[in-house]
């Protein structure tokens, strides 16, 4: 049913996405609020950043040459995922990190071979160093706009000072607001992205990441099997989408090595939601992929909802 309907290319099967999101973190409400803003305020907040994020992927994917007509999976996963874990904590400064990646990630597909870039290199990377302001892990992906500048363009010393330029403007802002505010803010700030508490996964939510973990490999297979036929553009794109994945799996094991397993989890979860449509849009067991897909929401639900 999932799989069906959201691999139709009319948009109206959007707003079901509300529904199934909402489905998923209603658990959250329940959750103790550790700020200022009460639980139910945060779970609406969380909940509308989490489907922003989904649709601006989504239409950045749609844009991009990576299928030959828009689907809406990428969503489809993005809400599923982050709406699960984010039922298990009332505060989590990755889904607005994920927002901003997300903006960043979108200028990156717009880069084109024969076109000035210049401000789409600044911009996206200016959208990431905010995404690393709430999570400072996710600096790393300051390397993502030199990587499609490699990969994508030949060298342009002007296009390849933009990330710099953008880490110094950044930095002098940053500066800035640390002298001119109290001598508190950098406390306040650390024990904000820091004091993160350990959240252990039960065991439905482990089988269904595991179940989502064999999925990703099998998309990642059709993937590398379609750059063999290819465009150039696709290659190209593809090709950066797995440095984004690595990039990514880098914050995982980070966070997995010291037991943060939501904040890992919720590192990857743009990236997969890009590559698990590739499965489902194009294995020939479409049958048995619907019966996974669904199966999965259902476990999910029974995750949250268990604890």
């Amino acid at each position: 049913m999932l799989l069906k309907v959201f691999k139709s290319n009319k948009v109206i099967v959007l707003t079901s996405l509300p529904f199934l999101g909402f489905s998923l973190l209603y658990p959250a409400f329940n959750l103790e609020s550790n700020t200022y803003l009460p639980s139910i305020l945060l779970t609406l907040l969380t909940f509308l950043l989490i489907l922003t994020t989904a649709l601006i992927l989504n239409k950045t994917i749609n844009k991009s040459e990576l299928f030959n007509r828009p689907y809406y999976l990428t969503a489809l996963f993005y809400v599923l995922l982050a709406c699960s874990a984010g039922s298990l904590i009332s505060l989590n400064l990755l889904i607005v990190s994920n927002l901003f990646l997300a903006l960043a990630i979108s200028k990156l597909f717009k880069i084109k071979r024969q076109i000035s870039c210049k401000g789409l290199v600044f911009d996206s990377s200016f959208l990431i160093l905010l995404s690393s302001v709430f999570y400072p892990p996710y600096l790393i992906f300051i390397l993502l706009p030199w990587v499609c500048l490699s990969i994508i363009k030949s060298f342009d010393f002007r296009e390849w000072l933009m990330p710099l330029i953008a880490l110094l403007i950044a930095g002098v802002y940053f500066y800035l607001i640390v002298v001119l505010t109290s001598s508190n803010l950098m406390s306040i700030y650390s024990n904000t992205l820091f004091g993160f508490d350990k959240i252990n996964l039960n065991a439905f939510f482990v089988f269904c990441f595991w179940l989502i973990a064999l999925g990703l490999l099998l998309s990642l297979y059709f993937l590398f099997q379609l750059n063999s036929s290819a465009s150039n553009r696709f290659k190209k794109l593809s090709l950066v989408l797995i440095v984004n994945l690595l990039l990514a799996s880098i914050i995982l094991s980070y966070n997995f090595y010291n037991e943060y397993y939501v904040f890992g989890l919720f590192s990857v979860f743009i990236p997969v939601s890009i590559v698990l449509p590739f499965a489902l849009v194009h294995s020939n067991k479409k049958t048995l992929i619907e019966v996974l897909l669904t199966a999965t929401y259902l476990f999910l639900l029974v995750a949250v909802y268990s604890g």
